[in-house]
């Protein structure tokens, strides 16, 4: 048994084994690069349900070997989220208002645009001691730490509401983190906690979810009870709906007396359930994915993957199929030219799906940006192109059952 980064108990099994897998932001420049690869699992806990990685990378690998490497969140709730804050008890226009990383400046903004103005976000240089370039949210959430804590509190003073935007998926050490975070803010302070949704993602059997740098994967019900382990008293949970994955958000204070909470014994199942079939289905979809694939390549012509990220290179490598794929498509310039971790495919632009004759053309993106990536390609449709999504939520999901 493995310690639970959720509930402390050294109740988690380990149900899913991945294997070796390279890092996926580690773009090659030749095909000829060996590219390095670690040990990754997936597993539960039998006490809060919480799913999580049980075999995990060093997070010194993790540090992006580019600077344009960076990550966007969803942010179509943020004003209501905002809104939602600022009716806080003790909350008014003289608070502090605190964030923590690049990920928490575009809802200061807004606290700012209503008249918040005293605000300040956590500076990697000057306050966390990191090398200003390439220092992101892997290296953030293992160096903020109590032994940081005074000259932060110096610097700035206590908070009123500190924000954590997508950070505590990632922590190694959650119980260091939150203890930080915990003497950041005022005794009547209020921690603010937005992690993604994984609830559809196991209910879909959505395998390119997986990624090395999520370590915890939550759903409402294991989100709400994650902080009493942490003694914070639940103030309010709120799920914001997505098309491909929803965002969640829990507000938090200090509860010196708060007890742990456990999902009850039917809640409990239903977890477990969700994530028992998630983990015992990966050989059944990958053969599926691979029978279609193959066939399609034999009796249509080429196939592409549009999107050049994460989600892309877990979906090949985990998947097996880049005997199938002939490019992946990426508009982003500084990619093209490189190619793929793992799978070594070459990125091109989107001009390559009509020059290179494809076929078919495997989306990774989320709905949004799909819709605008078929807009501007309907020549390639015209001519009998297809564009289908990995994601198996997706109205134009690959025809697998």
């Amino acid at each position: 048994m493995i310690l639970c980064r959720g509930c402390l108990s050294v109740e988690v099994g380990e149900l899913l084994d991945i294997g070796m897998h390279p890092v996926s932001n580690c773009f090659l420049q030749h095909t000829s690069v060996v590219d390095p690869r670690y040990l990754l699992a997936i597993g539960q806990c039998r006490n809060c349900g919480l799913v999580q990685l049980t075999k995990l990378m060093p997070a010194n690998v993790l540090v992006p070997i580019y600077e344009w490497i960076t990550y966007n969140e969803p942010e179509g709730h943020l004003d209501a989220l905002v809104d939602r804050l600022t009716r806080l008890p003790g909350i008014d226009e003289e608070s502090f208002i605190a964030g923590i990383s690049y990920k928490d400046d575009t809802t200061l903004q807004r606290f700012n645009h209503l008249g918040f103005n005293r605000t300040w976000r956590l500076d990697v240089s000057d306050d966390l001691r990191l090398p200003a370039v390439k220092s992101g949210i892997e290296t953030v959430q293992g160096c903020l730490n109590s032994n940081l804590v005074p000259s932060i509190i110096k610097k700035y003073g206590l908070a009123d509401i500190m924000i954590v935007r997508h950070i505590v998926e990632h922590a190694y050490k959650p119980l260091e983190l939150i203890e930080a975070l915990r003497q950041l803010i005022k005794p009547t302070g209020y921690l603010v906690f937005e992690v993604p949704d994984c609830t559809k993602v196991l209910e879909t059997l959505d395998y390119s979810a997986i990624w090395e740098e999520h370590l915890l994967y939550f759903t409402p019900e294991t989100f709400r009870n994650f902080f009493s382990h942490y003694r914070f008293s639940l103030v309010d949970h709120i799920l914001y709906s997505y098309s491909h994955e929803n965002s969640l958000v829990a507000i938090v204070r200090p509860s010196e007396g708060e007890l742990p909470v456990y999902p009850p014994k039917d809640a409990l199942k239903l977890e477990t359930d969700r994530a028992n079939s998630f983990f015992q289905n990966l050989d059944v979809r990958k053969n599926k994915i691979k029978e279609f694939l193959s066939q399609y390549r034999k009796n249509h012509g080429k196939i592409a993957i549009f999107g050049a990220g994460h989600l892309a290179c877990m979906f090949l490598n985990l998947m097996e199929i880049s005997e199938f794929i002939d490019c992946v498509v990426d508009d982003f310039p500084e990619k093209r030219g490189l190619y793929m971790p793992g799978s070594k495919l070459p990125i091109v632009g989107s001009q390559a799906i009509m020059d290179k004759n494809i076929r078919l053309c495997l989306t990774t993106l989320n709905m949004e940006s799909e819709r605008k990536v078929i807009r501007k390609n309907k020549e390639f449709i015209e001519f009998g192109g297809t564009f289908a999504s990995i994601f198996p939520s997706s109205p134009i999901a690959l025809p697998i059952l």
